[in-house]
């Protein structure tokens, strides 16, 4: 058959094999719309359990991004599937479903490791943030402290139990608290603390 790559069926017989051929190769398919077209299941097998499979992605001739399952992981979980560029890896993915972003060992369901403290900035710099419209919330960590915020005046930080706004501070750091107050003491800095609800304060003082 015309453009499919001849196969020997039998040591006497030249028959059409499954591969096709017009300039794209097509396995599986007679329509082939890329260099190379699979239909069907596809396996990349290694030569031994402790052999790397790797699938590198190349830009004249140089590598910039490898797919590889990472049978012997340092530190962490052997058979890891790691996106690697420049010989680090940016995300991984172990067989417990953990997911790494910037190291091969995830500890965690969700692993984010930035290697250097990062202060958080006006422009919502951290080692995890999250884009709204046009403002960020981040996750940050330096050398002085772990940091939880945004960077827009206009919107309050929230944090919820159970669906319901438990502690609200609002983009110019007044403090509202809706449920109640059971902590050793409560501490305000002058005239940030303006009035409270004495029946919401189960115990403890207010300085």
């Amino acid at each position: 058959v015309a453009n499919y790559v001849a196969r020997w069926s039998d040591e006497d017989t030249l028959t059409s094999g499954t591969i096709f051929d017009n300039g794209d190769v097509g396995i599986g398919t007679d329509n082939p719309q890329y260099l190379l077209e699979v239909y069907g299941d596809a396996t990349l097998n290694s030569s031994g359990s402790t052999t790397d499979v790797t699938l590198r992605l190349e830009a004249a001739g140089t590598t910039k991004w490898t797919i590889r399952n990472d049978t012997q992981v340092a530190g962490g979980t052997a058979d890891t599937l790691t996106f690697t560029s420049a010989g680090a890896a940016n995300v991984s993915i172990n067989q417990a479903g953990n997911v790494g972003i910037g190291t091969a060992a995830a500890a965690n369901l969700l692993y984010v490791y930035g290697g250097n403290d990062i202060s958080p900035t006006n422009a919502g710099v951290g080692q995890f943030a999250v884009r709204g419209n046009g403002y960020v919330t981040f996750l940050a960590m330096d050398a002085t402290a772990a940091y939880f915020g945004h960077n827009s005046s206009a919107r309050s930080l929230v944090l919820m139990t159970n669906e319901t706004a438990r502690l609200t501070i609002a983009g110019d750091g007044a403090a509202t608290f809706s449920g109640t107050l059971i902590s050793g003491g409560f501490f305000g800095n002058g005239s940030g603390v303006t009035s409270l609800n004495a029946t919401n304060i189960a115990s403890g003082t207010v300085n």
